[in-house]
């Protein structure tokens, strides 16, 4: 009976040493546990936190393509009145050159009437 005794005391120890053991695991889990759940707050915050920025990006994103929208039409208005421009210039310059080739025949012309002009007087002086 006292060996028995023994023996049960033995498994008592070590049942108790066991639970000890078990419980001090739960413990680290609990704590384990507890880190976890404080870690998954701050993924959250910061996941919210991203949210909003993102928000925000995306705000000052879709003002920029607009004002990139609203550059691109003035650029291509002012490309457009560049071209009609180029050509008022390209007829302007069209212009003064039929002007300097008529310049030209007239002038020619006011020689020709020149030496006749001369021609004429010379021959009335010869009279």
């Amino acid at each position: 009976l006292l060996e028995e005794l023994n023996k049960l005391r033995n498994e008592n120890l070590e049942l108790k040493s066991n639970i000890t053991v078990w419980e001090q695991r739960c413990k680290d889990a609990e704590g384990k546990a507890d880190d976890l759940a404080r870690e998954k707050d701050d993924l959250a915050k910061a996941n919210d936190n991203l949210a909003q920025a993102n928000e925000g990006l995306q705000s000052k994103y879709n003002v920029l393509t607009e004002e990139n929208k609203t550059i691109v039409s003035q650029a291509a208005a002012k490309q457009s009145k560049g071209s009609d421009l180029q050509k008022q210039l390209d007829d302007l310059m069209n212009r003064l050159r039929d002007l300097e080739a008529k310049n030209k025949e007239l002038s020619d012309n006011n020689g020709a009437l020149n030496a006749k002009v001369n021609e004429l007087g010379t021959q009335l002086k010869d009279k």
